[in-house]
């Protein structure tokens, strides 16, 4: 996994004389295949102006929102494993600087407190590794 920009305070990647919040974290993806990373229902999808296409996930105690997509393949309602294919990544939307994912993640609902995303990539790599063991 490369990040191209962590969670948290940052300059403005669009105008370098502002530092704003940075509420997601933004990883290398260029058009490539963008997978759920917990099982959920998709809670939405669609186009917004500065997100682009995105697909939003609920896994009960947190949703996330993958971004600037090119692509999405499932719909609203429909029940996701772990690491099945979602969408494709790409460059939608106003707030991008080119083709990339971002991932945004909130505790509880779609009005909760966003959180840093490597909390969940950190426990899927580390199960993904237990798995990998012999």
């Amino acid at each position: 996994i490369s990040v191209n920009s962590p969670f948290g305070m940052r300059k403005d990647p669009l105008n370098r004389k502002k530092t704003r919040m940075h509420n997601g974290l933004d990883l290398k993806a260029k058009y490539e295949k963008v997978y759920s990373m917990l099982p959920g229902v998709v809670s939405a999808t669609g186009y917004s102006a500065n997100g682009g296409y995105f697909v939003t996930v609920n896994h009960d105690a947190c949703v996330c929102s993958y971004l600037h997509l090119s692509k999405i393949e499932v719909h609203k309602g429909q029940h996701v494993s772990a690491g099945q294919t979602i969408a494709v990544s790409g460059n939608s939307g106003k707030r991008t600087t080119g083709a990339h994912l971002h991932l945004s993640c909130r505790i509880g609902d779609e009005k909760g407190k966003f959180f840093d995303p490597m909390v969940i990539l950190n426990f899927v790599l580390e199960q993904m590794l237990a798995n990998t063991k012999l």
